[in-house]
Formats: C-alpha cells, sequence, structure tokens
C-alpha cells in the first residue's frame, strides 16, 4: 500500500487512525504527522514534549506488537 493513500485521522491517542501503527503492513507515521498534537496532546509545546509523545507513541507501538 502507498503511504500517501493512507487517510490520517486525528482521534485521542491514535485509536481511529491507519497510520497509528497498528495495522498491517503500516508503519506508524504519528512522527511525522501534522495531527501529533491533537492525537497525544500535551500541556506544554516544546520540543522536548514532542519528542515524548514520540516516545509513549512507540512504547504502545511495542506493546501491541
Amino acid at each position: 500500500m502507498n503511504i500517501e493513500d493512507i487517510e490520517l485521522n486525528p482521534s485521542l491517542g491514535g485509536k481511529g487512525c491507519k497510520g497509528n501503527g497498528e495495522h498491517e503492513g503500516i508503519e506508524c507515521q504519528c512522527d511525522e504527522c501534522d495531527y501529533l498534537m491533537e492525537c497525544f496532546p500535551i500541556k506544554s509545546s516544546s520540543s522536548t514534549s514532542k519528542s515524548l509523545v514520540i516516545d509513549k507513541i512507540a512504547e504502545i507501538i511495542n506493546d501491541n506488537k
């Protein structure tokens, strides 16, 4: 599947998105997605906070494998 054909949908925790890394043959797109902060809201907007969110996403994906 062409990654450009995947519809990315913001949802809490990325649960409703095909690019969340939980679908066979589609790797996680969260780290490059414009909806990242909508799916994984945090109180601080610093770049450090964004990297913490990306780390948390990786943890969730690894737990689901």
